[in-house]
Order: structure tokens, then sequence, then C-alpha cells
């Protein structure tokens, strides 16, 4: 996928850009049809009769969420091959979202029996480690104008026209599942502008506000969600989601204040980070420049209330139910039996949580076989949770079964 004003001019300067990737990835090995042990990664298979609490879920929400994934597998070629670590063809997952298909109204017995059915629980690890982190996000609802003002200063910017973001397996198979981001600088290819880079006007992006917002903190915030609602002065709201990022590697700016013992490790959270630039504005920039990744965003036509933002994967999020995961290792739409606790809104309290949720989201801070995003909801309660939530717990992911 190529963004620019000139295609033509851009194909036949990466083009040597290419040619260079091919010899780099030549060498890839091809994906076998059955979940394989790759770097100490280890896909072990089990019975439903082994997963905690399993009789116990709604899995009518489950399908729902699982049917809207379907809708995105569905569009995809028949016979594409999805380049993850736990591979499956298309093909496969192709069959299971046809029967789902028909199942969109199932009660909570039929829809347990689909997943029993048509899927193979595998107890995931990496070595002898079975357990990773996991955290909540949420959609923020946030004051903002289309137009700047006095008041609304802190600009949201949609995709510059002179990015360029390359997926190399369009080009061609032998080519890794992986989006290089950059723009050229004379003949060159070059990464594109930090988050430093841009908020100091190096990047010259003028004209390409979508909206302001009025606080810097919460930009700052939404940058991390992904996508919000903006919420204007006439009680009016509108959808704004993830387009594209500057491809720069996120950094944690909680490890920062860790570290600097600005804030103690074991306070750390959404809220005490929102604290700490808030408190201290005239270092609050600095700290946050740390982190390079930058977000660049779009409007969307999502008005529907009773689902969440759209997700990574084109299709909207469902409280509770979505998951964003590293797509080195899952394909969209696997879904995952969860365990792991989540925190109060307000009391100081956990609970332990067994369900089925759907991998329909990825972020650049989700690195790792065992880590995993959870959707928690729209607002500022949905926020309190997710904003507490840093959790161990452990998953089984469900795989087709193979005809």
């Amino acid at each position: 996928m190529i963004r620019a004003k000139n295609h033509q001019i851009i194909l036949a300067k990466c083009f040597m850009f290419l040619i260079t990737l091919v010899f780099v990835t030549a060498g890839c090995v091809p994906l076998t049809e059955t979940p394989s042990l790759t770097n100490n990664i280890r896909f072990e298979p089990t019975n439903f009769s082994n997963i905690p609490y399993w009789d116990d879920d709604d899995h009518e929400i489950a399908l729902e969420a699982f049917n809207r994934s379907c809708k995105a597998i569905l569009n995809n070629p028949y016979d594409t091959n999805i380049t993850t670590q736990n591979p499956h063809k298309n093909k496969n997952w192709f069959a299971v979202c046809e029967i789902a298909s028909t199942l969109e109204r199932a009660n909570n017995n039929a829809a347990k029996k689909f997943f029993e059915k048509f899927f193979v629980p595998y107890s995931v690890g990496q070595g002898s480690i079975k357990e990773g982190l996991f955290t909540g996000y949420y959609e923020p609802v946030i004051r903002g104008s289309l137009s700047r003002s006095e008041r609304y200063n802190v600009p949201l910017y949609g995709i510059p026209s002179d990015m360029i973001s390359i997926k190399l397996n369009e080009f061609s198979d032998d080519f890794p599942d992986k989006v290089i981001t950059g723009r050229l600088q004379g003949s060159k290819f070059v990464p594109y502008y930090t988050r430093s880079d841009i908020e100091n006007g190096k990047a010259g992006l003028q004209g390409s506000e979508i909206a302001w917002l009025e606080d810097y903190t919460d930009s700052f915030f939404l940058h991390i969600q992904g996508s919000g609602q903006i919420l204007f002065e006439d009680g009016s709201r509108k959808r704004i989601s993830y387009a594209a990022s500057n491809g720069h590697k996120y950094f944690a700016i909680g490890r920062k204040l860790i570290q600097d013992g600005e804030i103690p490790k074991t306070e750390i959270s959404m809220q005490r980070i929102r604290e700490w630039l808030k408190q201290n504005p005239s270092r609050a920039k600095s700290l946050t420049e740390q982190n390079p990744s930058y977000i660049f965003f779009r409007w969307n036509n999502n008005t529907n209330t009773k689902v969440g933002p759209i997700g990574s994967q084109g299709i909207p999020l469902t409280s509770g139910r979505s998951i964003a995961i590293d797509r080195r290792f899952f394909t969209f739409g696997t879904p995952i039996w969860l365990k792991t606790k989540i925190p109060a809104a307000q009391e100081n309290k956990k609970q332990d949580i067994y369900r089925l949720v759907i991998a329909q989201d990825t972020g650049s801070a989700i690195k790792g076989i065992i880590r995993g995003d959870l959707f928690i909801g729209t607002g500022d309660e949905a926020g309190e949770i997710a904003g507490k939530m840093k959790e161990i717990g452990r998953y089984w992911v469900f795989l087709p079964k193979i005809k």
C-alpha cells in the first residue's frame, strides 16, 4: 500500500529499495499448515474440558464479536495465506466463518457448541512460561473543535501527503507481512519525522489538521488509545480513529518516570502519569517527546453507540470482548480464552475473569506471544478501569480444525 501525491514517482524511486528487500527476504522459510515450535514458542493442543470455567461464559456475546471479524475475513481472497507463527491458511478461517454467519442469533448453548465443534484450543507458552502481561484500553470522550481557536489549539493530524507506507507482502509473497513507513528525501527513502519533529513544526503539517483539542495531555493519551469521540460545544459527538503511524517504535513514558524516580513502580498507572503531566506542564512535552511514535487520525461514520470504535481489523470493537494482540503470532479474528484479573473503576478491588475474547486490534505497545490489551469500553468509567489494569494472566487460542 503506497500513499502519496504522485504514486508513479514514488514507485520509481522506491524500486531499488524493494529490489534490495527481495534479496533480504528471499531466505524466509515457508509456513507450515499446523502450529509449530518457533523460537521456543509452543502451541500445545488441549481439550475444552481443560479450559477453566469454559461452561460459565456468555458464549453468544463472543460469537457476536467473532461474526464481526468474520465479515472482514470473508472479504479476503479464499486462498490467501495468513502469515503468523501459528499459521492457518485463510480457507480454514473462511470455512468456520461461513458456518458462524448462519448462527448470528444463536443462543448461548448453540454458540458454545459451535466453538467446540469447529475449533481446537491450544495452550500458548514460550518455553516454560505460560503467563504474560494484560492491560486495558478504552475510547475516551474529549472536548474539541473542527477549527482552531484560543481555547482549542492542540492539533490532531490526518495522514500527511508526504508520508509513504509500503506493505511489503503486497509486492511479493516472499516479503514479510510488515509495513515500512517513511518519506522521500531527494532520492532516498528515509524514516518519517518523529513526535518531536512533528510537534516542533519540522514536518510542516500545517493544513493537515482534522480537529483541535483544548488539552495537550488529552491529545497525548488519545494517541495511546488510538481512537476516541470528539465532543463538540453543541453537544454532538463524532468518532475519530487511528489512520496510520509515523512508523517509529513506541516508548512508554511511564518507564522513564519510574527510572527518574518521579513515580514509584508500584504506583504507575495511566491516572498517575496523567496527574504528573498536569502538575508539571513545563516538563511534560520534553517527557512525551521521549516517545518518537506519532499517530495520525481519520473520522469514521460509526455512530452506533452499542458497539465500540473501529479497531485495526476494520470492524467495531466489543466492550470486554475485543482484545489487541501481537500480529506476529495471531491473526485477526482468532478466538482467545482469557484468564486474568480486572480492576474496579472506583474501589481498590480486582475480579478474576475467564472469558472468550476475539483478536480484533493491535498496537505498537503490544509485543510478545503472551501479551494482550483488553478493550474495556467508552467514557470515563472505562478509562478508570483501563488505566489501572496491569495484570498477569494467560490464554488459550482457538484455531480452526483442519479438514
